[in-house]
């Protein structure tokens, strides 16, 4: 399932990078969660319906999600 997500929003599973980034910007598990969103809507060029089917989220979930 990881691999599958990874896979559809274009982030290699061990992408490291993104993480230590994070880490060292002193990120809330929030402010990941929020930014890996955003990347996915991006992927899918701002499609939600698209996005939450990646994510694995119901679309309301999405929106609460995006505030």
């Amino acid at each position: 399932m990881l691999e599958d997500l990874a896979q559809a929003s274009k982030i290699p599973v061990n992408d490291k990078n993104f993480l230590e980034l994070a880490m060292m910007q002193g990120w809330t598990a929030e402010d990941i969660q929020q930014a890996y969103i955003r990347h996915v809507l991006a992927v899918t060029g701002g499609n939600k319906i698209q996005a939450a089917r990646i994510l694995g989220l119901d679309r309301s979930t999405l929106y609460r999600k995006l505030g």
